[in-house]
């Protein structure tokens, strides 16, 4: 069986040489892959580089292989990497600069890829020494989070200029303006609907009250509503995912039970309910 770094061949070196030298070049493309971070990068001289442009260009100063290089003079890596050839290489290894966000984009997957091998790797090395104090359910947590962790920094988010925007809200409101019905996802209650226009993507909605109130009746009244309409095909309707922390699954769906068929739900969960009743349920 070959013996090799199950890691070794995730990475470009071309793409890593081409972003840096497309960046060298011209220092505005930096709004385009400003999702990349030097950790991204496999090469370790081609981390220092990039996170040497990246402070420069932060600091609002112009990176160019004549203002970047004397930081690296006495460098060890880059010297062994071929010190004045390598920056050759990397000016004369561009390639069109309108690649560079794919270039920036693959680094970044090889990334997460070679972080998915440790993650695994750490898993099993876990998994197997049973002298742990840690328990199954311990290394199960914190894989979780680390995979979570390791999702959240797949999210990109780039600067985006004001015109753009501005352009799609008023696109926005101008399909608002031509609807006859609610743009938004309807919770259901019109009233609530007419002053909020519905929920839309982004919204944070916090539904608060003391306790014993229904709030979480009404926000399964919600989510009900919403997802009733997307079944209807209905354009106002949204799929949902549902999450509590004090309810089971089964609790939820007795409330549903309850509230469609308006027969309580306390007498659903003690069975004391008539034959025409359990033909409605």
């Amino acid at each position: 069986m070959k013996n090799f770094d199950i890691k070794e061949e995730l990475y470009n070196l071309e793409a890593e040489q081409a972003v840096i030298g497309a960046l060298l070049y011209n220092n505005l493309l930096y709004e385009k892959i400003s999702f990349l971070l030097p950790e991204h990068f496999y090469i370790k001289i081609n981390q220092e580089i990039i996170k040497a442009i990246f402070y420069m260009i932060d600091k609002g100063q112009i990176a160019t292989p004549i203002t970047i290089s004397p930081l690296f003079k006495d460098n060890e890596i880059i010297n062994l990497a071929g010190g004045n050839k390598y920056w050759s290489n990397l000016v004369t290894n561009v390639g069109p600069l309108v690649n560079i966000t794919f270039n920036a984009e693959h680094i970044k997957d090889m990334y997460l890829r070679r972080s998915m091998i440790d993650l695994s790797l750490q898993c099993i090395s876990s998994s197997q020494n049973i002298k742990l104090k840690q328990t199954i359910q311990n290394i199960i947590e914190e894989t979780e989070v680390s995979i979570f962790k390791l999702s959240n920094t797949n999210t990109t988010k780039s600067i985006q200029e004001f015109n753009v925007i501005m352009k799609e809200v008023l696109k926005d409101a101008l399909y608002a303006s031509k609807q006859q019905s609610l743009v938004g996802v309807s919770s259901g209650l019109h009233k609530m609907d007419y002053h909020l226009g519905g929920f839309h993507n982004s919204d944070l909605i916090i539904l608060a009250a003391r306790p014993s109130m229904g709030k979480t009746a009404l926000a399964i009244n919600f989510a009900f509503n919403a997802a009733k309409k997307l079944l209807k095909k209905e354009d106002n309707g949204a799929s949902v995912c549902f999450f509590s922390l004090e309810m089971s699954a089964k609790q939820l769906m007795l409330r549903i039970v309850g509230q469609e068929s308006e027969i309580p739900s306390d007498r659903i969960r003690r069975g004391a309910i008539s034959n025409n009743e359990y033909n409605k349920l």
